[in-house]
Protein backbone atom coordinates (compact mmCIF):
# COMPACT_ATOMS: atom_id res chain seq x y z
CA UNK A 1 0.00 0.00 0.00
CA UNK A 2 2.95 2.29 0.54
CA UNK A 3 3.78 1.88 -3.17
CA UNK A 4 0.17 2.66 -4.03
CA UNK A 5 0.39 5.78 -1.91
CA UNK A 6 3.32 6.86 -4.07
CA UNK A 7 1.25 6.36 -7.24
CA UNK A 8 2.23 2.81 -8.27
CA UNK A 9 -0.81 1.54 -10.18
CA UNK A 10 0.71 -1.93 -10.61
CA UNK A 11 0.91 -2.31 -6.84
CA UNK A 12 -2.77 -1.42 -6.56
CA UNK A 13 -3.60 -3.97 -9.27
CA UNK A 14 -1.71 -6.60 -7.26
CA UNK A 15 -3.62 -5.75 -4.08
CA UNK A 16 -6.89 -5.86 -5.98
CA UNK A 17 -6.06 -9.15 -7.68
CA UNK A 18 -5.03 -10.80 -4.43
CA UNK A 19 -7.84 -9.56 -2.19
CA UNK A 20 -10.86 -9.08 -4.48
CA UNK A 21 -12.24 -12.61 -4.02
CA UNK A 22 -11.90 -12.79 -0.22
CA UNK A 23 -13.45 -9.32 0.17
CA UNK A 24 -16.29 -10.23 -2.18
CA UNK A 25 -16.91 -13.52 -0.32
CA UNK A 26 -17.04 -11.66 2.97
CA UNK A 27 -19.50 -9.11 1.60
CA UNK A 28 -21.61 -11.79 -0.09
CA UNK A 29 -22.08 -13.42 3.31
CA UNK A 30 -24.05 -10.33 4.34
CA UNK A 31 -25.93 -9.35 1.21
CA UNK A 32 -26.43 -12.81 -0.34
CA UNK A 33 -26.54 -11.27 -3.79
CA UNK A 34 -23.64 -11.61 -6.23
CA UNK A 35 -24.36 -8.36 -8.06
CA UNK A 36 -24.56 -6.32 -4.86
CA UNK A 37 -21.45 -8.05 -3.50
CA UNK A 38 -19.54 -7.15 -6.67
CA UNK A 39 -20.70 -3.53 -6.48
CA UNK A 40 -19.74 -3.21 -2.82
CA UNK A 41 -16.36 -4.85 -3.46
CA UNK A 42 -15.70 -2.28 -6.16
CA UNK A 43 -16.76 0.42 -3.71
CA UNK A 44 -14.28 -0.88 -1.11
CA UNK A 45 -11.37 -0.74 -3.53
CA UNK A 46 -12.47 2.62 -4.86
CA UNK A 47 -12.42 3.97 -1.29
CA UNK A 48 -8.96 2.49 -0.77
CA UNK A 49 -7.70 4.11 -3.97
CA UNK A 50 -9.26 7.48 -3.14
CA UNK A 51 -7.50 7.69 0.23
CA UNK A 52 -4.19 6.25 -1.00
CA UNK A 53 -2.33 9.52 -0.55
CA UNK A 54 -3.40 9.87 3.09
CA UNK A 55 -2.90 6.20 4.05
CA UNK A 56 -0.74 5.80 7.15
CA UNK A 57 0.46 2.33 8.18
CA UNK A 58 -0.60 2.58 11.83
CA UNK A 59 -1.85 -1.03 11.71
CA UNK A 60 -1.43 -3.91 9.29
CA UNK A 61 -2.81 -3.10 5.86
CA UNK A 62 -5.08 -6.15 5.96
CA UNK A 63 -6.69 -4.96 9.20
CA UNK A 64 -7.30 -1.54 7.68
CA UNK A 65 -8.71 -3.02 4.44
CA UNK A 66 -11.10 -5.36 6.28
CA UNK A 67 -12.26 -2.42 8.38
CA UNK A 68 -13.04 -0.52 5.18
CA UNK A 69 -14.94 -3.57 3.85
CA UNK A 70 -16.82 -4.01 7.14
CA UNK A 71 -17.83 -0.35 7.27
CA UNK A 72 -18.90 -0.41 3.62
CA UNK A 73 -21.21 -3.37 4.27
CA UNK A 74 -22.65 -1.78 7.41
CA UNK A 75 -23.29 1.48 5.53
CA UNK A 76 -24.99 -0.43 2.71
CA UNK A 77 -27.20 -2.38 5.10
CA UNK A 78 -28.21 0.78 6.92
CA UNK A 79 -29.13 2.50 3.65
CA UNK A 80 -30.98 -0.47 2.24
CA UNK A 81 -32.88 -1.82 5.25
CA UNK A 82 -36.16 -1.76 3.39
CA UNK A 83 -34.68 -3.70 0.44
CA UNK A 84 -32.63 -6.11 2.56
CA UNK A 85 -35.39 -8.72 2.75
CA UNK A 86 -35.47 -8.92 -1.05
CA UNK A 87 -31.68 -9.25 -1.23
CA UNK A 88 -31.72 -12.09 1.29
CA UNK A 89 -34.13 -14.20 -0.71
CA UNK A 90 -33.39 -13.33 -4.36
CA UNK A 91 -29.99 -13.99 -5.89
CA UNK A 92 -29.92 -12.32 -9.31
CA UNK A 93 -26.91 -14.37 -10.41
CA UNK A 94 -28.72 -17.64 -9.77
CA UNK A 95 -30.13 -19.21 -12.93
CA UNK A 96 -33.91 -19.18 -13.19
CA UNK A 97 -34.05 -22.54 -14.98
CA UNK A 98 -31.80 -25.59 -15.03
CA UNK A 99 -28.91 -25.28 -17.44
CA UNK A 100 -28.66 -27.59 -20.44
CA UNK A 101 -25.34 -28.91 -19.15
CA UNK A 102 -26.97 -30.05 -15.91
CA UNK A 103 -29.85 -31.71 -17.75
CA UNK A 104 -27.49 -33.48 -20.14
CA UNK A 105 -25.10 -34.65 -17.42
CA UNK A 106 -25.21 -38.10 -15.93
CA UNK A 107 -27.68 -38.77 -13.15
CA UNK A 108 -24.88 -39.03 -10.57
CA UNK A 109 -23.62 -35.56 -11.53
CA UNK A 110 -27.14 -34.17 -11.18
CA UNK A 111 -27.55 -35.79 -7.80
CA UNK A 112 -24.18 -34.48 -6.67
CA UNK A 113 -25.11 -30.96 -7.77
CA UNK A 114 -28.45 -31.16 -5.94
CA UNK A 115 -26.78 -32.42 -2.78
CA UNK A 116 -24.15 -29.69 -2.95
CA UNK A 117 -26.79 -27.00 -3.45
CA UNK A 118 -28.83 -28.39 -0.56
CA UNK A 119 -25.75 -28.31 1.69
CA UNK A 120 -24.98 -24.71 0.73
CA UNK A 121 -28.57 -23.67 1.41
CA UNK A 122 -28.50 -25.47 4.76
CA UNK A 123 -25.28 -23.74 5.85
CA UNK A 124 -26.56 -20.35 4.59
CA UNK A 125 -29.77 -20.86 6.55
CA UNK A 126 -27.83 -21.69 9.70
CA UNK A 127 -25.54 -18.68 9.15
CA UNK A 128 -28.55 -16.41 8.76
CA UNK A 129 -29.76 -17.47 12.20
CA UNK A 130 -26.63 -16.15 13.92
CA UNK A 131 -26.62 -12.74 15.54
CA UNK A 132 -25.12 -10.05 13.28
CA UNK A 133 -22.05 -9.73 15.50
CA UNK A 134 -21.45 -13.51 15.54
CA UNK A 135 -21.86 -13.71 11.76
CA UNK A 136 -19.53 -10.75 11.26
CA UNK A 137 -16.78 -12.17 13.48
CA UNK A 138 -17.04 -15.60 11.84
CA UNK A 139 -16.90 -14.21 8.33
CA UNK A 140 -13.91 -12.01 9.17
CA UNK A 141 -12.12 -15.05 10.57
CA UNK A 142 -12.97 -17.30 7.61
CA UNK A 143 -12.49 -14.91 4.70
CA UNK A 144 -9.83 -12.54 5.96
CA UNK A 145 -7.54 -14.81 7.97
CA UNK A 146 -7.18 -11.97 10.47
CA UNK A 147 -5.90 -12.61 13.97
CA UNK A 148 -8.24 -12.24 16.94
CA UNK A 149 -6.59 -8.89 17.69
CA UNK A 150 -7.18 -7.64 14.17
CA UNK A 151 -10.82 -8.77 14.23
CA UNK A 152 -11.23 -6.99 17.56
CA UNK A 153 -9.83 -3.81 16.02
CA UNK A 154 -12.10 -4.11 12.98
CA UNK A 155 -15.23 -4.73 15.07
CA UNK A 156 -14.16 -2.35 17.83
CA UNK A 157 -14.54 -4.95 20.59
CA UNK A 158 -12.15 -6.75 22.93
CA UNK A 159 -10.22 -9.89 21.98
CA UNK A 160 -12.23 -11.78 24.61
CA UNK A 161 -15.42 -10.67 22.90
CA UNK A 162 -14.10 -11.91 19.55
CA UNK A 163 -13.30 -15.32 21.04
CA UNK A 164 -16.76 -15.49 22.61
CA UNK A 165 -18.47 -14.43 19.38
CA UNK A 166 -16.57 -17.05 17.37
CA UNK A 167 -17.27 -19.79 19.90
CA UNK A 168 -20.98 -18.98 20.03
CA UNK A 169 -21.17 -18.72 16.23
CA UNK A 170 -19.59 -22.15 15.78
CA UNK A 171 -21.84 -23.65 18.45
CA UNK A 172 -24.90 -22.05 16.87
CA UNK A 173 -24.08 -23.43 13.44
CA UNK A 174 -23.38 -26.91 14.81
CA UNK A 175 -26.62 -26.88 16.80
CA UNK A 176 -28.60 -25.73 13.76
CA UNK A 177 -27.01 -28.33 11.48
CA UNK A 178 -27.60 -31.11 14.01
CA UNK A 179 -31.26 -30.15 14.36
CA UNK A 180 -31.68 -30.04 10.59
CA UNK A 181 -30.02 -33.44 10.16
CA UNK A 182 -32.29 -34.96 12.81
CA UNK A 183 -35.33 -33.59 10.96
CA UNK A 184 -36.29 -31.03 13.61
CA UNK A 185 -38.08 -28.39 11.51
CA UNK A 186 -37.79 -25.79 14.30
CA UNK A 187 -34.01 -25.67 13.75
Amino acid sequence: MLKVRQGDKKAFAQIYGKLKKPIMSYIFGFVLNHGVAEDLTQEVFLKVYRVRETYEPTARFSTWLWTVAHNTVIDHLRKKQDLLADDLFHDEAEPKSPSIELIQSELSDSEAALIENARKELVQDCLSRLSPSQKDALQLRIFSDLTYEEIATTLQVSVTSVKTLLYRAKQGILKCLNKKESGDERA
